[in-house]
């Protein structure tokens, strides 16, 4: 399995999920870029939460 990099857009978030439109593959990501995104993220101090979403627009096209 290979992990993509996409463009897409949003549409709505009804449950704080996105709904997402015009998904557009970019590139494959390389299984070492991969593992260390993974562990960038898993390094990263204190608990993940809900994101403030209060900036972004309602509806955006790429």
């Amino acid at each position: 399995m290979r992990s993509w990099l996409l463009r897409l857009g949003e549409r709505t978030r009804p449950d704080n999920e996105p709904l997402v439109d015009h998904v557009v593959p970019l590139a494959w990501i390389a299984p070492g870029d991969h593992r260390e995104a993974v562990a960038e993220v898993a390094d990263q101090p204190g608990p993940w939460g809900p994101v403030e979403r209060g900036s972004y627009p309602q509806h955006h096209r790429w």
